[in-house]
């Protein structure tokens, strides 16, 4: 019941915050993959050649969101980073298609090596934080930056850049230099709830991304947050 009424409150916060943040085009969203591994996306700044790039970061053992893009978008490529061991297992037991590209790193707001914690069920994806005392193990893992796989890949646009990784998404987006990188949309389902005073750290990095021009235009029921890039909110590259 505790949990019920927590959930509910945490809706409700939810749900101002979607008001607060002015809204707007939710005439234009629509839902990629399953009800807990999807987003809300805005197809009508996508190219409708198909040649779409999506940074997926935090796989778990939901690729669905993938799946519905590739189905969607022929041509597009995605590129998908998680270095959960669970992950990188379930991930070689699968038939991918070509331009589904896996890299079993993490993402961090620097190169390099960290600890990462694994988490006990098997659906979610990695984290740095050890915000669960029954998270004991723990490994060593690549990292790097968004800027750095952009650069690796010759990439000074991405489409759309999906993050589900259990509280290092505010540490991350916080640090991309967006002069370095641009992107389409930005879809991430923020975990504020793992965080001492989280509340405020996603306000900051809400604002972050606001001074930025990304403008929050949807919300889902598991809060998942969608923000698109206000230069092509009024500009037809679709094309």
């Amino acid at each position: 019941m505790i949990k019920f009424l927590k959930r509910k409150v945490r809706q409700i916060k939810r749900k101002y915050n979607l008001i607060k943040l002015k809204l707007e085009g939710d005439k234009y969203k629509q839902w990629f993959g399953s009800k807990y591994g999807g987003f809300y996306v805005r197809q009508e700044i996508l190219k409708k050649s198909g040649q779409v790039i999506v940074y997926s970061c935090g796989v778990g053992k939901d690729i669905s969101f993938d799946k519905a893009i590739m189905r969607k978008y022929k041509k597009c490529e995605i590129y998908a980073f998680d270095p959960t061991p669970i992950s990188v297992k379930w991930i070689e037991k699968k038939w991918l298609p070509k331009n589904f590209h896996f890299y079993p790193i993490g993402i961090s707001d620097k190169n390099g090596t960290e600890k990462m914690y694994i988490p006990k069920t098997f659906d979610v994806s990695y984290g740095v934080f050890n915000w669960n005392n029954e998270n004991k193990d723990e490994i060593m893992v690549e990292m790097k930056t968004i800027e750095s796989i952009a650069e690796d890949h010759g990439h000074k646009f991405v489409d759309i850049l999906k993050m589900d990784i259990e509280g290092s998404e505010f540490v991350v987006l916080n640090s991309i230099d967006f002069k370095k990188i641009e992107f389409g949309q930005i879809l991430v389902e923020f975990h504020e709830r793992f965080l001492e005073n989280g509340h405020k750290v996603l306000e900051k990095t809400i604002a972050y991304l606001e001074k930025n021009d990304y403008e929050c235009f949807a919300i889902s029921d598991d809060f998942e947050y969608s923000f698109v890039n206000k230069r092509f909110k009024t500009t037809e590259v679709n094309k």
